[in-house]
């Protein structure tokens, strides 16, 4: 965790070398309870939020029939649930402003997906 911290912290010093506002409100997505202090946080380092890219995403290297239910609920907490409720938390205030965006990085496991079905169905 230290070491994802350091890499945060010289992706920060980086940015406002360039002359961009920019500061690390980190927190752990796979703790929903997180999003609103994160939410909280980051408006009060940076005030009201006019953009948020959610960019999460976790996946296993595991077949589909092999995930267990908590790896499964886990997946769709971090990859689903947690960009909705940051997103349901920074919209109203975006539309009270008249502006705002919102961006969401799907995550490259569909990008073998297809790959995956058709190892399972072989292993059958």
């Amino acid at each position: 965790m230290r070491e994802l911290l350091d890499e945060l912290a010289a992706v920060v010093a980086e940015l406002r070398g360039l002359g961009v506002r920019a500061e690390a409100v980190p927190a752990d997505l796979f703790d929903l309870g997180q999003t609103n202090s994160l939410i909280d946080r980051s408006e009060a380092a940076l005030g009201p939020l006019d953009g948020l890219v959610n960019n999460t995403g976790v996946e296993s290297a595991a077949a589909f029939t092999e995930y267990t239910r908590e790896e499964l609920t886990s997946m769709v907490d971090l990859n689903l649930t947690a960009p909705l409720l940051l997103t349901h938390r920074v919209v109203p205030g975006m539309l009270e402003r008249a502006r705002g965006h919102v961006v969401f990085i799907a995550s490259a496991a569909r990008s073998d997906a297809h790959a995956r079905v058709a190892r399972a169905r072989r292993r059958r």
